[in-house]
């Protein structure tokens, strides 16, 4: 198991600093790191919606009824609560 851990450290290390990217143009996954500005919460507090917005919970398969029609969310979000308003676009 240490070996494997080895080489995984030395291909993570030239896959995100030295190798370069075709989709970053040319550069290291490294040049574009940055910490982020916000705190990490492993227990964030539950999203508060707009009461004029709809709020839907997605079912087991991922989808939600909105104006009569299903619609299919992303399965990330099964059992999730969210809001849903219509655009005019």
């Amino acid at each position: 198991m240490e070996q494997v851990k080895r080489a995984f450290a030395r291909w993570r290390q030239d896959y995100n600093q030295q190798r370069t990217h075709e989709a970053l143009g040319q550069q290291p996954p490294i040049t574009r790191y940055c910490l982020s500005s916000r705190d990490y919460k492993p227990n964030p507090a539950p999203p508060e919606y707009d009461v004029s917005m709809g709020i839907r919970r997605v079912d087991g398969s991922g989808r939600i009824s909105f104006k009569n029609n299903v619609l299919k969310i992303d399965k990330a979000f099964i059992r999730e609560t969210l809001s849903v308003r219509e655009e005019k676009d």
